[in-house]
């Protein structure tokens, strides 16, 4: 019960109290924050605006990089038309859009975006947001830092590469309730990756890749460009997808205004989950009605615990259909839904009738497409003729993936806007490439002669690494197969009737320290013909940017501009040494970096390195001593020639897989020496008399 006194009190509130409370505008701050929220729920929709924003600019390589399931750092890299340099000023402001200039215009709209809502949503929700942009005709890229919305230094010009590059460090650090919600990582992570794969598979044409920052590369996903849109779904979804899919057409409809193409899965096709992928007018979106009317047309021809798979692209004219209907922009509404809906299901049972008759039920009660007795998958072949008895007939990875690699170039390599040139092998090495001039369009068979140099110092240093050799390892590596290889750093190779592990990685930088060693003074170049690179600047560059350098300088602009003043000068007063022994020319006037060393044909480092590269030399390098000079530059080259995964992921022009067959094995095999002390790089995961043992004990 409540008491008496508790009563009155309530009867007698005062006046002011009853009355309602004012209403107020809410200051723009709070606006946008409450807008951003709603918008971005989780970072998998910060991905997919950025993709789409990627999208839009063109981009044929869109590169997406996760630290906590990019909470901690989500980071988005394309090669699209990049950013003009005026509109980084108000790039993060709400409604700044590219895309539209009047409401009219929804009605004609290509592109993605619209309501220029998204790096503001993004910025107001992170703790920082940075753009590193350039542009098709400029010389420099241009790097913008955002905070709330606003910039929050100058813009100014750095090195990058053309297209954008787009970080944002941590996300919802404002929003405790929201983080603490999406505290599953791994379930983040799927739903990026699950979403980029949408993409994949609409925009075939386009290279994408996942990778998560600070882990292995197992957990990467990427796939590279494919011409037909069959073959990225064999890619993406697997071969056996590939095999079990229809395609599907409707032709334009004048009464309804739409067209529509796609894929969908046989009867036979054995999945656990139903996977439905639309795109309306490019625009992946969700469509509850049709993906539960395809459902129920499947139902009729699946076995109980089967699902299909279906992917639509729906093309409706502009002036009948709303893009703008939510936030996020994942539901639209069209005009003739309900009839549209119908034409599709109809379409689609008509294909499963169709397939269904050249079906069968196998004794697992697995639905497979029917075979002739003279057809080719009729005949049941013999296991026996499945094992791998000649290892230098066939390796493992056409097993696992029948895409294509991209052929290497033969004479020619490009690096963006880096031109290279060749140059002959010398005898039982792998090839090297050299010339003197920077043209490549010169007869390869007019070298200039090999040179020989009998140094104290490099007799010293060849001795050393011949004696501490481990034939051992030679002869597993001089003598495998390849088999296969799992992520960038690892390949199996079979020796004998062993299985071997390499670690690529390390014994890649053994190999390039060998080349150094031994190809001293005959290497080739890559020249930077479109590019003005100056030592100065990427040094200064390296000790301001790098993290690998902040103990070290502490942000202290003297001692970074001395440490700056020293190395180049080191660099510019060895010009000559430079450019003689390792194909390194920098002009000693100006300081500009014209050519770089090129140690094995076909091979190409990551030249995003450079800075740091030059910065190592000039910190850890001797310069003083001879042979402790050729010793140190050696290994600092050998070191950064030798890149990671995350740089593969980085160069839908180059398959690491390949690389590893026809480029390093064939020179380690030819060339490497491996040392005693990196036993650790090699190591054996089956025998086969051991393996037969094991099952005969069984």
């Amino acid at each position: 019960m409540f008491s008496a006194s508790l009563f009155v009190a309530d009867v007698n509130m005062s006046v002011e109290e009853c009355e309602p409370q004012r209403i107020k505008k809410l200051p723009d701050h709070v606006v946008n924050k409450i807008a951003a929220g709603e918008i971005l729920q989780r970072p998998s929709s910060a991905v997919k605006e950025l993709i789409e924003n990627s999208i839009d600019a063109k981009a044929s390589l869109v590169n997406v990089t996760l630290q906590d399931a990019g909470f901690k750092l989500l980071q988005i890299q394309d090669n699209g038309t990049g950013i003009q340099k005026e509109d980084l000023k108000i790039i993060c402001e709400r409604f700044t859009t590219s895309k539209l200039e009047q409401y009219s215009d929804l009605q004609t709209l290509s592109t993605h975006g619209f309501r220029g809502e998204a790096l503001a949503s993004i910025c107001l929700v992170s703790s920082a947001l940075t753009i590193v942009t350039k542009t098709e005709g400029s010389e420099l890229a241009y790097r913008a830092s955002y905070k709330e919305g606003k910039l929050a230094e100058s813009v100014r010009p750095c090195a990058g590469n053309k297209g954008t590059q787009i970080s944002i460090e941590n996300l919802f650090f404002n929003m405790p309730l929201r983080r603490e919600s999406l505290s599953n990582h791994n379930e983040e992570f799927n739903r990026i990756t699950s979403l980029v794969t949408r993409y994949s598979l609409h925009y075939y044409w386009v290279t994408f890749s996942v990778h998560k920052q600070g882990e292995n590369a197992c957990n990467d996903f990427r796939t590279s460009g494919s011409a037909n849109q069959k073959d990225k779904i064999s890619d993406v979804f697997g071969s056996s997808l590939g095999k079990d899919v229809m395609g599907f057409e409707i032709e334009h409809c004048e009464s309804l205004s739409f067209s529509c193409s796609g894929f969908v899965s046989r009867p036979c096709y054995v999945s656990k989950k139903y996977s439905f992928v639309l795109f309306v007018n490019n625009r992946l979106v969700e469509f509850p009605a049709l993906k539960k009317s395809i459902l129920n047309v499947y139902s009729v021809y699946l076995l109980k615990g089967n699902n299909p798979f279906v992917y639509l692209n729906l093309r409706v004219k502009g002036d009948e259909i709303d893009v703008n209907v939510h936030p996020t922009k994942e539901e639209v509404r069209m005009l003739h839904e309900s009839e549209i809906v119908e034409k599709i299901c109809k379409k689609v049972d008509q294909l499963l009738i169709n397939s269904n008759s050249n079906q069968q039920v196998d004794k697992t009660g697995t639905l497979r497409e029917s075979v002739g007795k003279n057809s080719p998958l009729g005949a049941t072949e013999s296991p026996c003729h499945m094992v791998r008895t000649d290892p230098t007939l066939q390796s493992l990875e056409p097993f696992f993936n029948k895409r294509k690699s991209s052929l290497m170039p033969s004479v020619e390599t490009k690096v963006n806007d880096l031109d290279t040139t060749s140059n002959r092998s010398r005898d039982g090495s792998p090839r090297i490439d050299e010339t003197r001039s920077f043209s490549t369009s010169s007869n390869p068979t007019n070298y200039p002669p090999r040179r020989t140099f009998k140094l104290n110092s490099l007799l010293n240093l060849r001795k050393e690494v011949e004696q501490n050799c481990d034939n051992s390892l030679r002869e597993i590596i001089s003598n495998c197969s390849y088999v296969g290889s799992s992520s960038p750093e690892i390949a199996f190779v079979q020796h004998s009737t062993e299985l071997w592990l390499l670690n690529m990685q390390n014994l890649a930088e053994q190999l390039f320290y060998q080349i150094v060693i031994y190809d001293f003074g005959n290497f080739g170049r890559f020249s930077f013909s479109s590019q003005s690179l100056y030592v100065q600047k990427l040094v200064e560059l390296a000790l301001r940017k790098s993290k690998k350098y902040e103990e070290e300088f502490e942000g202290n602009t003297a001692r970074i501009a001395a440490a700056v003043e020293d190395i180049t000068q080191k660099f510019y007063s060895r010009s000559s040494m430079l450019l003689d022994y390792f194909s390194w020319e920098i002009s000693p006037e100006t300081g500009q970096l014209a050519t770089f060393p090129m140690l094995l044909r076909n091979y190409e480092p990551s030249f995003e390195i450079l800075p740091e590269l030059i910065a190592e030399m000039g910190l850890k390098a001797c310069w003083n001593k001879e042979q402790e000079c050729f010793d140190s530059f050696a290994r600092i080259i050998a070191k950064y020639y030798t890149v990671t995964s995350r740089f593969w992921m980085h160069r839908p022009d180059k398959d690491w897989k390949y690389m590893h067959e026809h480029v390093l094995l064939p020179a380690m095999k030819l060339f490497l020496q491996p040392s005693k002390n990196f036993q650790q790089c090699v190591a054996q995961v089956a025998s086969l008399p051991q393996l037969y043992k094991i099952f005969e004990r069984c």
